[in-house]
């Protein structure tokens, strides 16, 4: 389910990132997650935010 959060705290959002990208397992991991949060910060740009929770789950998915 795709959420979009009108007013979202963009920088908490990225922080998530943030964390797990300075904490992944592989640098193939850590490389997936930064494309991630680079698509959650392009959704921002075009004015459809949509918070790390849409996103992380694709990373998941991949990787664990």
């Amino acid at each position: 389910m795709i959420t979009v959060q009108t007013g979202m705290h963009v920088a908490k959002q990225a922080r998530k990132f943030d964390t797990r990208i300075t904490h992944a397992h592989s640098t193939d991991a850590a490389a997936y997650l930064a494309y991630l949060k680079d698509r959650m910060l392009a959704s921002v740009a075009l004015g459809v935010p949509q918070p790390a929770s849409n996103w992380l789950p694709r990373f998941e998915e991949e990787f664990e």
